[in-house]
């Protein structure tokens, strides 16, 4: 019974601060390997521009950059039919349209509905048009306006225009009337980057529609809760703890969107550096407390950059500061995340009193500390994982309020599991590097299939000190301990760092695989990975911009490699007529 009390209430602990920091765009990943992806950022909307700007963009690269992003695309993951067959078909169907030009869709509101403005490169749109009469219908002039031509789409009708080299689509008539000289300069520079790319101007969306959507959102949630109560069969503490935590998420959904000035989202397809990648941007309404907390978050020097190396398997890193507003937020959710499971502990039946005090009491030891720790200002943490031949090794650390209490909740939580040979055994106080206090960790691996890549015992080193907790985990653990305590002596170029980073190489990952469970599947994989040239990997970039923040999502060409041809192994070794 303590074991599993003990440990329900590391993991529970643990979920409910993680979940204290989930404010807005707050935690962040990745840098690249730059020898194969720069980190540059698409600027956002700029605040003065956006009273001017349309209420959403959607920019397309044009036919034929969309083809081109199909071929390289299913090229790299062996099908280059499928990227050929596409290609070929969108130029079928778009005669008459300049394939290298981009194509965009601007929409405004009037009268409270949304007004499309559909433009595509044509010199003449009625090429087109006839060529695809069959699919659409009859385009027919207007009377007073040959340059005008007019199509049924269901029960509305759909006004085209002819203006220079642009081809103009409308419902409304009246917003053909004054068609901009060029109408890329709308789309803000998103068809310079991206093969398909959109933007959303929040605060252009009427006041009235915004509150539709919101009124939406808490319809569907009171739908949603009256289903849960029907099959709570009658248990109302727990509907009404389950409405309680709808209650939150919806009102934080409310604040965003009354706080966010735009979003904006972009992927492409880079053939030079191969690659393809995904952008989201947001950014937040000037004076609102969205956008003080992103103005008040930038990357901070750290004691764990060491852990960013693109040799290794998998790394992650974020050194950040956190606004006052964000540290509030945070402590926020995080009691209301440790209220809502102090309830549900209060709950279970195969607990006596005593046994739901000390558990209680060790959660909000463990609460305090984190909520200690995130009164700070700043986030600093970071981990890596190599998979090398000598066996797999983790390392990393974070920055504590003060390492002892963590120490003291180590010291508890080994009293409790004391005497049990199937739980990790601990060592304390082994002595002491520098100013950090060394500690020992070690845990029994009973599953034969993990035995075989960990071995039989896994020895955890961990060190403890002023306002930071390391472990180092694998072989020669102690003497990986120590190196990344001494290498966080200095970090001069912290400054000029993402917010925070995520990294990951496949090769490592399926060499490992190999060694405990070859096939021919994982063989295709490590070789499609192996022969990609260091793009086996997939990266995320998370850095700062004016009132808001940038993630890019960097998937390198390797992966597309590896996952195509895994399903080419697949394939073959499906037996003739099975079913997936």
């Amino acid at each position: 019974m303590k074991r599993s009390i003990f440990f329900s209430a590391v993991t529970c602990a643990a979920l409910a601060v993680a979940a204290g920091f989930g404010g807005p765009m707050q935690t962040a990943f990745a840098q690249s390997d730059p020898a194969q992806i720069d980190s540059a950022q698409v600027p956002p909307l700029d605040s003065s521009e956006a009273a001017s700007q349309p209420v959403a963009v959607v920019s397309l690269s044009g036919v034929a950059g969309l083809g081109n992003a199909a071929v390289y695309l299913s090229e790299a993951a062996g099908q280059p039919a499928t990227g050929g067959m596409f290609a070929t078909m969108a130029r079928g169907f778009t005669t008459g349209i300049d394939p290298n030009r981009p194509i965009g869709l601007i929409l405004n509101m009037k009268d409270g509905a949304p007004a499309p403005l559909l433009f595509v490169p044509s010199q003449d749109i009625k090429v087109f048009l006839r060529r695809m009469e069959g699919q659409l219908g009859p385009a027919e002039e207007l009377e007073d306006d040959p340059n005008t031509l007019v199509i049924a789409a269901g029960a509305s009708l759909l006004y085209i225009k002819q203006a220079g080299d642009w081809a103009f689509a409308a419902q409304d008539r009246e917003a053909l009337s004054d068609l901009p000289a060029d109408p890329l300069k709308m789309l803000g520079g998103l068809h310079e980057t991206y093969d398909i790319a959109a933007r959303l101007n929040v605060q252009r969306v009427p006041a009235a529609q915004r509150e539709m959507l919101i009124a939406a959102l808490k319809q569907g949630f009171q739908e949603g809760m009256a289903r849960q109560a029907a099959a709570a069969g009658g248990d109302d503490e727990a509907a009404n703890e389950a409405r309680r935590v709808a209650e939150a998420s919806i009102a934080q959904l409310e604040r965003e969107i009354q706080n966010t000035e735009s979003l904006m989202f972009g992927f492409a397809a880079d053939r030079e550096r191969e690659r393809a990648f995904i952008d989201v941007v947001a950014t937040a309404v000037e004076g609102s407390d969205t956008a003080d907390i992103y103005e008040n978050t930038f990357a901070l020097p750290s004691k764990f950059a060491s852990v960013i190396r693109p040799e290794a398997a998998a790394y992650y890193h974020a050194s950040a500061s956190v606004s006052p507003k964000a540290v509030q937020r945070m402590r926020d959710s995080i009691d209301q995340s440790m209220q809502t499971y102090l309830r549900q502990l209060d709950r279970l039946e195969e607990l006596n009193e005593a046994q739901k005090e000390e558990l209680t009491g060790f959660l909000r030891r463990f609460v305090e500390l984190a909520i200690d720790t995130v009164s700070e200002g700043k986030v600093d943490v970071g981990a890596q994982l190599d998979l090398g031949d000598s066996g797999p090794k983790m390392f990393g650390g974070a920055f504590v309020s003060d390492g002892s209490d963590v120490a003291d909740l180590l010291k508890g939580l080994a009293e409790k599991l004391q005497g049990d040979p199937q739980m990790p055994t601990f060592s304390f106080d082994e002595g002491k590097y520098q100013e950090i206090t060394l500690h020992t960790v070690t845990v029994k691996i009973a599953d034969k299939e993990v035995a075989e890549v960990l071995g039989d015992e896994l020895t955890i080193k961990l060190g403890t000190g002023p306002d930071a907790v390391y472990f180092a985990a694998g072989s020669e653990a102690e003497a990986t301990l120590k190196q990344l305590i001494d290498s966080g002596a200095e970090d001069p170029a912290g400054a000029q760092r993402p917010l925070g980073q995520f990294y990951m190489s496949l090769t490592p990952f399926a060499r490992m695989v190999e060694r405990v469970a070859p096939g021919e599947i994982v063989s295709a994989v490590l070789q499609a990975a192996e022969n990609s040239d260091q793009t086996d990997r997939v990266l995320v970039v998370t850095s700062k911009v004016p009132r808001g923040q940038a993630f890019r999502l960097i998937i390198g060409e390797g992966i597309f490699r590896a996952a195509g041809a895994g399903a080419a192994a697949a394939g073959q070794a499906q037996p003739a007529g099975a079913e997936f």
